[in-house]
């Protein structure tokens, strides 16, 4: 578990994300991180390199360039289908 005394840093800060890699001996190429915020969640990740995943569920967020679900239901049935 990493939280915000391990660090003395929030998300979005990459170091963040980059630490619990370092955690679970993972490299950033190997995890998703999935959030319900833009900024802190979404950008937050990528910019540690991870593939991120956006939870819209209002479809309030417009844009091609955002990796979406409604659910983390939909993360299984539309990007893990192929694992069944």
């Amino acid at each position: 578990m990493v939280v915000i005394d391990t660090l003395r840093k929030m998300k979005p800060d990459p170091e963040v994300f980059l630490h619990a890699l370092e955690k679970l001996k993972t490299p950033a190429s190997d995890a998703i991180f999935i959030g319900d915020e833009m900024d802190a969640d979404y950008r937050g990740a990528q910019g540690a390199g991870l593939t991120a995943y956006l939870i819209d569920r209002d479809d309030k967020v417009q844009g091609k360039h955002v990796r979406r679900l409604s659910s983390l239901e939909d993360l299984f049935d539309t990007h893990f289908s192929h694992l069944c």
